[in-house]
């Protein structure tokens, strides 16, 4: 076989209704040449039965059962496995079109390319949005970096065929949310030639309550927080070296992101000391950094540890989170009763 083997990596946590669909996107490819790594990370439901069925019928089906240490480390494990020339990551509780690697790879036959990445939909109950109708290809490399380095296109690693080498030095990072953002900007740094297409190959769904992705967690919200400001401190220190005209953007985002995290964190204290710290230090070495009114008037308040408006504050954000969160756990409720299948 001439093909050369993917291999895709499925972090799996309590995605028992979705699995089934998510799993058989990829037998039906129409490309067969690869393997599937599925990370059960701790699921209390039936994914894990549903893993083991699988790889009893199907030799390509590799399956890893741990303790519940989050996606970096579910995926990190997979990179460690990974047997392919190539990698694509695939969530649990998404999709993928019949033609996605067959599609990918005649591209990246095309002119060789280390990273090719797709289009992608956004499916909401029957409903599906063409997040990319938009987008053109596009093959010059600089323009592509720029656009990932500063989030014009969403930095997942999710429907994107990566070349395996690539991996060799980046893994995620654990237990810190936003692990995409971090490893995206390293991946395409790191890479040489990269091809972007319009085609909506992957199809995101907000079906799954458990999802972090939903944000209908406090916790989630407030540590995705963190997770901003813990990957643009990491793209700050690679504009540096590799890419010095965007450092004052990357600054200006950093500073922007630790405050809103602090102050979200305010009133319920979910982002432990040391990383508040972390962040409150950087805010005050970085004062020249122009802000908004409001923000301003916050990194006022938390350079000046004025402590009582502080906690005025933090009630008031942890009132308006908890609203936040009852108001996604009805959306996403409602979503995943009403889900279609396209």
């Amino acid at each position: 076989m001439n093909d050369l083997l993917i291999s895709v990596i499925i972090p799996v946590y309590m995605a028992e209704k979705f699995l089934h669909r998510c799993v058989n996107s990829v037998l039906n490819q129409t490309y067969q040449n690869f393997e599937i790594i599925l990370i059960n990370d701790g699921s209390k439901d039936k994914s894990g039965m549903i893993c083991d069925e699988y790889a009893k019928k199907d030799k390509r089906i590799k399956v890893i059962h741990q303790e519940n240490q989050g996606v970096s480390a579910a995926r990190n494990k997979g990179l460690d496995m990974a047997q392919g020339e190539w990698i694509y990551f695939l969530d649990s509780d998404d999709y993928i079109s019949p033609k996605s690697f067959e599609l990918l790879m005649s591209v990246q036959k095309e002119n060789d390319y280390d990273i090719v990445a797709s289009g992608h939909c956004s499916v909401q109950g029957k409903q599906c949005i063409v997040k990319s109708k938009n987008w053109e290809k596009l093959t010059d490399f600089e323009i592509i970096k720029k656009k990932y380095f500063l989030m014009e296109y969403a930095n997942f690693c999710t429907g994107k065929l990566i070349r395996k080498s690539l991996w060799d030095h980046i893994r995620f990072p654990v237990g810190v949310i936003s692990e995409d953002m971090y490893a995206c900007a390293r991946l395409f740094l790191a890479a040489k030639k990269a091809c972007v297409i319009p085609d909506p190959l992957y199809f995101y769904t907000s079906e799954n309550v458990n999802s972090l992705a939903n944000g209908a967690r406090i916790s989630s919200l407030v540590n995705a927080k963190y997770g901003n400001f813990f990957a643009w401190r990491d793209r700050e220190i690679l504009a540096k070296k590799y890419m010095p005209a965007f450092v004052e953007i990357c600054r200006k985002t950093v500073v922007v992101n630790a405050i809103r995290a602090l102050m979200m964190n305010a009133g319920v204290h979910v982002i432990d000391e040391e990383k508040c710290n972390e962040m409150i230090v950087y805010v005050k070495n970085n004062k020249d950094v122009v802000v908004s009114t409001k923000e301003n008037w916050q990194r006022s308040i938390l350079i000046n540890d004025r402590a009582i408006v502080l906690k005025i504050v933090g009630i008031l954000n942890k009132y308006a989170l908890i609203y936040r969160s009852v108001v996604r756990k009805i959306k996403f409720a409602h979503i995943s009763k009403n889900k279609g299948s396209f």
